[in-house]
């Protein structure tokens, strides 16, 4: 088959890195930002994204002031792995589609935890930004943004006070129609230091 008048084909090498082994699991510390904030802030933001000779697919730069984005922090125990972070595809009628999913962990039944549930089973969408443990070469895929496009909703949460030690599990997903049309995207603001910052800051 030729690759004329194709719409991508693969262009990029998946060697392994014996001297970077991969690492599973974040750190358990979450960024959630309302895609309200996003976007309002959405012109501050450089993706760049493209299929080509050469695949982009990151956020390189922020201009504006991460305090404008009212992210709100979300922590877990951090030797423990209780909040994650993946993605599935899901091929539709109208082509190959993301799920986005984060798991939170709230500690205990709080009100604090019961209001942010609320807020979201109402309507609250966000967008997650995640450090992930396995950070590649020069820690350049250590920051990932998942439901960047169409914000993250509430899914199904199973709560009861003789499990998980009475913590919540709280998972936040893309929902049909607003689906994702990309996986998570890469957040490399220049280099690590310097995204690391960024978040930091969130």
């Amino acid at each position: 088959m030729s690759c004329v008048n194709v719409c991508a084909k693969l262009v990029s090498d998946m060697a392994y890195d014996c001297n970077n082994k991969s690492t599973g699991g974040i750190y358990q510390s979450i960024k959630l930002v309302n895609i309200c904030d996003i976007v309002k802030n959405l012109v501050d933001f450089t993706v760049e994204n493209a299929i080509g000779a050469v695949c982009k697919h990151s956020i390189t730069a922020f201009a504006g002031d991460p305090a404008d984005l009212n992210a709100v922090t979300a922590n877990a125990l951090p030797n423990k792995q209780l909040m994650n972070a993946g993605f599935t595809s899901n091929d539709t009628d109208y082509g190959t589609y993301f799920t986005h999913t984060i798991q939170l962990f709230s500690q205990g039944m709080t009100e604090q935890a019961v209001c942010n549930i609320k807020a979201l089973g109402n309507g609250a969408e966000v967008v997650a930004f995640v450090h992930q443990k396995n950070m590649g070469t020069d820690n350049k895929e250590a920051f990932w943004v998942y439901g960047f496009n169409n914000g993250l909703k509430l899914g199904e949460i199973a709560f009861s006070t003789s499990e998980n030690s009475g913590n919540i599990l709280i998972p936040l997903t893309s929902k049909e129609p607003d689906l994702e049309t990309q996986p998570p995207l890469r957040l490399l603001l220049g280099d690590y230091a310097t995204t690391k910052t960024f978040f930091d800051a969130l």
